[in-house]
């Protein structure tokens, strides 16, 4: 993982970028495929005007996206991710508070624009991460918060653990959506180091689709049959969703 962080700071403003690129794989056994564990591109630019004591005027940008496709492993034939699609672009206006020393810190933004892009054409026709079939983008506007919190839990050993968490005021403000990061690194000698990150998420958007597709998984697997989900047509022709045998699938029909 690669982290690249700037600062410039001044008595009355604060500006700081900050750029994360990770990249893992792993192959279990001598007949086992490659499977992703990691892969993000993540810039965030945030710049903050001084308001009082330790709050500033923040306005903060954010880019997300991965760098390669990914797959419902262990299925390996049909995508569900890819660069670009999806990718997040959030825009929030609000207050940042900093305090000097202290572990934690808050960004607070009720003015937030966030959209979502799928640019991949077989993910845009099956409606995929929340957006209408054949859009190739979501636009959003709600509330926004970022926690950032850093600590060295004991020597040679730090902990850091980021927040995000965004409400649509217009659809269902009521489910947020979360993105909560959590990266342990112990230091083992100069040149080596070791680390344990977990990253969760969570989308309103995608549980229903999530549940219903379980349901029929359990299903599909214990009378080993197929279901037809939808047939739709697409400038590509007519594409069919389909389960079979609890594997989730999109074709083109002859």
């Amino acid at each position: 993982m690669l982290s690249i962080y700037a600062h410039l700071k001044n008595k009355e403003s604060i500006w700081g970028n900050y750029l994360e690129v990770g990249y893992g794989s792993i192959k279990q056994g001598e007949n086992s495929d490659w499977t992703k564990t990691d892969d993000k591109i993540d810039f965030t630019s945030k710049y903050g005007k001084k308001a009082f004591s330790n709050w500033y005027y923040a306005a903060l940008l954010n880019f997300k996206t991965q760098m390669t496709a990914g797959y419902n492993y262990p299925d390996t034939e049909v995508k569900i991710s890819d660069f670009l699609a999806p990718a997040y672009v959030l825009g929030a206006v609000g207050f940042d508070y900093k305090p000097k020393h202290a572990t934690l810190t808050a960004f607070i933004a009720p003015f937030t624009s966030k959209t979502t892009i799928v640019n991949n054409q077989m993910l845009s026709e099956s409606g995929a991460y929340g957006i209408k079939k054949g859009k190739n983008s979501l636009n959003e506007f709600g509330g926004y918060i970022r926690l950032f919190y850093k600590s060295e839990l004991l020597t040679n050993i730090e902990l850091q653990s980021k927040l995000d968490l965004f409400s649509n005021y217009v659809n269902k403000p009521q489910a947020i959506d979360v993105s909560w990061e959590v990266l342990i690194t112990m230091k083992v000698n100069k040149y080596i180091s070791a680390t344990i990150n977990t990253h969760l998420l969570y989308d309103d958007a995608f549980k229903n689709t999530i549940e219903f597709t379980n349901e029929l998984k359990k299903y599909i697997n214990s009378h080993n049959d197929t279901a037809v989900i939808e047939v739709f047509p697409s400038k590509y022709g007519v594409w069919e969703e389909f389960i079979h045998r609890g594997q989730w699938r999109i074709r083109i029909l002859q």
